[in-house]
């Protein structure tokens, strides 16, 4: 069973994951406002800075739409050497 619920215009419902693992354990740094008419805090902007708990690591976030598959990117970084052959 899904936690995710349509969207009030029908679009399907957003997952957010980390870039890297693909987990939901992610954590974002925002900026939030006492409301004193609420008497509590309100969400005012989020921050481009994001945190994975599963693979304890500065991530950034990828938003995947409910039911779409998604692949990680890897944080490895492979380097080929490329030599020109002379004729």
């Amino acid at each position: 069973m899904s936690d995710c619920k349509p969207s009030p215009e029908g679009s399907p419902s957003m997952q957010i994951v980390c870039r890297y693992c693909g987990s939901h354990t992610v954590l974002r740094d925002v900026w939030a406002s006492w409301d004193f008419e609420k008497q509590q805090w309100v969400l005012a902007d989020s921050l481009d800075h994001a945190h994975c708990c599963d693979c304890d690591n500065e991530t950034s976030v990828e938003e995947v739409p409910e039911g779409q598959p998604f692949v990680p990117v890897s944080r490895e970084v492979t380097f080929v050497r490329v030599s020109k052959e002379e004729d």
